[in-house]
């Protein structure tokens, strides 16, 4: 991973995002 790079730091926070997104539990109330 290139968490040494803003870019590989940004990377990993959309991917963190999306897997949050994804989670069915992040649709619940």
């Amino acid at each position: 991973m290139l968490w040494g790079s803003p870019y590989g730091m940004t990377l990993a926070g959309f991917d963190l995002l999306n897997a949050i997104q994804n989670t069915p539990i992040a649709h619940q109330p």
